[in-house]
């Protein structure tokens, strides 16, 4: 008999221990196999969709496309104007459609009754543009400095003036022979440029909503230029990006923001 504590009650010991040891992993491995409690990948199921075209990005996010996959779903979208898809887009072949604005979605559902409604996420207006042009909106008064706030009342001031971007005070940035004006959507197609025009006609009606013929009427010297000015107007925000991109190179190498 070995005396507690001696050499022979060690090696009993560690026995136990490599028996418990080894029949935790025999058992981990029988009853719970690497892999054994992962899902079966659901089966994918492909699905279009017709979307507002600032939401283009977000559907091409690999990241976004993995959570689809992940779900059983292949999405695959075309990009249109809001007001296209809520008027002139056949929805034919499309299992949905996501615009941009509530006005729009309403406008769907009075033509598809049946359909099932979600909102997902929304998000702000918002203006794109260069670091050195909101430096000079930022001197001119038009972006409230330190907030990126966008102060639509003194935009129309220099707009209702035809303040070209050369005769801003110091702009050596972006000296254009051209009005400062925000480059938009067409409003009867997209989205953003009616609320575009929502917001312009509010504040040029003295922060009141345009209600009646009267107040349009009165308004229009104050934005109609804002649209009329710019040319051409596409009809989804996706043509004035897919342009930002291919021409700001060019502005580059001329100085340009």
């Amino acid at each position: 008999m070995t005396a507690p504590g001696g050499r022979g009650s060690g090696r009993r010991v560690l026995s136990w221990l490599l028996a418990v040891v080894l029949l935790g992993v025999v058992v981990w491995v029988v009853v719970a196999p690497p892999g054994a409690d992962d899902p079966a990948p659901p089966p994918v199921t492909t699905v279009r969709g017709v979307i507002g075209s600032e939401k283009l990005a977000f559907f091409g996010d690999p990241r976004v496309q993995e959570v689809f996959r992940a779900n059983g779903l292949d999405v695959r979208v075309d990009p249109a104007g809001s007001r296209q898809i809520a008027t002139t887009v056949k929805l034919d072949g499309y299992d949905f459609a996501f615009p941009s604005s509530s006005p729009a979605a309403d406008k769907l559902l009075a033509g598809h009754p049946a359909a099932r409604t979600y909102a997902p996420f929304s998000s702000p207006m918002a203006v794109a543009t260069f670091a050195p042009v909101v430096d000079l909106l930022t001197e001119a008064g038009v972006v409230v400095p330190g907030s990126s706030t966008f102060d639509v009342r003194r935009y129309l001031e220099i707009a209702a003036a035809g303040t070209r971007w050369d005769q801003l005070p110091g702009n050596t940035a972006f000296p254009a022979r051209k009005d400062v004006l925000l480059s938009t959507t067409a409003p009867c197609q997209s989205n953003s440029a009616a609320m575009y025009l929502g917001i312009t006609s509010y504040v040029a009606n003295a922060d009141t909503v345009v209600a009646d013929a009267a107040a349009t009427t009165a308004v229009l010297p104050a934005v109609q230029p804002l649209f009329r000015d710019q040319g051409y107007l596409p009809p989804s925000t996706e043509v004035l990006f897919a342009s930002d991109r291919r021409s700001a190179p060019m502005r580059r190498r001329h100085g340009e923001p």
